[in-house]
């Protein structure tokens, strides 16, 4: 999206601002865009910020969704276009299922919204309906997803900028499939697909999540996080004085703050009603893909 052709309109740049998460975003508009950059500014990641902001609240959160004693939390993220997890949800979410005891482990499922607003969600709960009656805990578009990622034990996912975040919580991933060349090799997905080990279909999943915490190397994924953003904590400042200079205001005498994200409902709240209760989906099961 830094090309001249979503930026300009006969000839002139169309919008007031460009804002960026890192640097490398900045080099790389010089080369699609050059008379972009005198609008472009470095503001940092918001989703990095709240997610620090957030790590330090983990215990409370997993108390909040009712994970208790030694019950983990398993986080299946996919971003959205046929190289996503989600295109083939039909083959990983019935294994992580099937193979991970219920009685050990909580799943749950992050689907980028762009797959919620091409599909709609009575088809997307409509193709889930076997892995919710199974346990699988769908978390709607609307739903905040920060304390799920920094709750969680393990994450599974692709190419898409959640498990990116996730180098940032200290889970251990897993990739469900490598990004190959669909994705920049200066980005983070590039360099978590260096990091983290990728999914085996012949071996164990329990076997595999193991692993994946056995190789876990904090200096590897802090490289990840690095890429996330060059500013890190710096979002909510400079995004603030852009956004004031937009308007020709002064900015208020204090510095933003960012805060934690707030404590989540149990994670039942957002798991499949049984059969004949308020809230089923009639004739789910029937629909097709």
């Amino acid at each position: 999206m830094l090309s001249r052709r979503h930026l300009t309109r006969n000839g002139k740049v169309v919008p007031a601002a460009i804002v960026l998460a890192h640097e490398r975003d900045r080099r790389a508009l010089a080369r699609s865009c050059p008379e972009a950059l005198p609008v472009a500014e470095v503001v940092g990641d918001p989703g990095h910020d709240r997610i620090t902001a957030s790590l330090p609240h983990r215990a409370e959160y997993r108390r909040a969704l009712g994970l208790t004693g030694d019950r983990r939390l398993v986080v299946f993220a996919s971003t959205w276009g046929p190289s996503s997890s989600f295109g083939r949800f039909e083959a990983l979410l019935p294994r992580l299922l099937g193979e991970l005891p219920g009685d050990r482990y909580r799943t749950a499922l992050l689907v980028h919204p762009n797959v919620w607003a091409g599909h709609g969600g009575r088809q997307l709960r409509a193709w889930l309906t076997a892995c919710r009656a199974r346990g699988l805990v769908l978390l709607p578009p609307e739903a905040d997803w920060y304390p799920l990622l920094v709750a969680a034990d393990f994450v599974v996912g692709d190419h898409g900028s959640v498990t990116a975040y996730a180098a940032l919580t200290g889970a251990p991933v897993l990739l469900d499939r490598h990004p190959g060349e669909r994705i920049c090799p200066e980005s983070p997905a590039a360099r978590l697909a260096r990091a983290a080990p990728a999914l085996s279909p012949p071996h164990p999943l329990e076997e595999q999540l193991r692993y994946a915490a056995e190789e876990y190397r904090p200096e590897e994924y802090a490289r990840v996080a690095e890429l996330l953003t060059s500013e890190p904590g710096c979002f909510a400042r400079r995004m603030r004085k852009v956004l004031y200079r937009l308007l020709d205001l002064p900015e208020p005498a204090y510095p933003p703050v960012t805060d934690p994200a707030p404590l989540p409902p149990p994670l039942d709240h957002w798991a499949a009603p049984a059969p004949g209760r308020p809230g089923a989906l009639p004739g789910a099961g029937r629909a097709g893909r």
